[in-house]
């Protein structure tokens, strides 16, 4: 789909439209998608993460999020520290928990029709 076909969308979050741009082809699919609840989870995966941006892409494919912070996430933990030290893992554990929120907001399971 080329980026002409996309419009700009309004939602009712003005914080969250101040900070991120959202279009789409379909007005009515990406307000059903895009509701109060997803908008405060994808705020909260920014916090998580500490990130300094995040953007998503969604689409019949499924969502696709790229997160900007100055950490190496592929490495879980550090080697200098004892393995029972749990706050080492405090962090991934709620990048995990905001992550899995997020996917919960959407109702993957269920068949909505569209």
């Amino acid at each position: 789909m080329s980026p002409k076909a996309l419009k700009y969308v309004n939602l009712e979050d003005l914080e969250f439209e101040k900070e991120y741009n959202v279009y789409s082809n379909d007005q009515i699919e990406a307000r059903y998608v895009l509701t109060t609840a997803f908008m405060e989870r994808f705020k909260n995966i920014k916090l998580a993460f500490k990130a300094s941006k995040i953007e998503a892409s969604i689409s019949e494919q499924g969502i696709l999020l790229a997160i900007s912070t100055n950490r190496d996430l592929f490495k879980v933990g550090k080697l200098w520290r004892p393995i029972a030290d749990y706050e080492q893992f405090k962090t991934m554990m709620e990048e995990f928990a905001s992550i899995l929120e997020l996917i919960d907001t959407l109702k993957l399971e269920q068949n909505i029709g569209m």
